[in-house]
């Protein structure tokens, strides 16, 4: 959980400058709402291969999903709301309790170990780019790189 706390507290959403050959940067805000929501414009549905790839409901139970709700998500929204992106709650805190889940009994899972590595360099994961497993992750970035 430590790990977590590290990215929310010192990492999350920063923009910090990030380069990644494994990655596809967006800058531009309506192209991440794109790859993060389109389910017919992309090639790779993000919603879809994140719902698909979920460990939530496999790894967890209420009582921790609770304990989750009720001390994890408060601090990354406060986070958020520091940077602006208060918006994307819902699809960030649900990412990293995928993220610390992955850390915790599996540590394999290539998907998540791709979006925690985005989240720990500051960009915000987004979409896929091209037919999951192959293709590139989509980080948004509103500097570039």
């Amino acid at each position: 959980m430590k790990q977590m706390f590290g990215i929310i507290d010192n990492h999350l959403l920063d923009f910090e400058t990030a380069e990644n050959p494994n990655w596809h940067f967006v800058s531009n805000i309506d192209e991440m709402k794109t790859y993060l929501y389109s389910q017919t414009e992309v090639e790779t549905c993000w919603l879809d291969l994140r719902e698909n790839c979920s460990l939530i409901f496999k790894l967890t139970d209420e009582k921790f999903r609770d304990y989750w709700d009720k001390e994890i998500v408060p601090v990354i929204q406060s986070r958020l709301e520091e940077v602006g992106y208060a918006d994307y709650l819902n699809d960030i805190e649900a990412d990293l309790l995928n993220c610390y889940l992955n850390i915790k009994h599996i540590q394999k899972h290539p998907l998540w170990n791709a979006v925690f590595k985005a989240y720990k360099k500051g960009v915000f994961p987004c979409g896929w780019l091209g037919d999951y497993p192959e293709g590139k992750l989509v980080v948004f970035h509103p500097y570039g790189k």
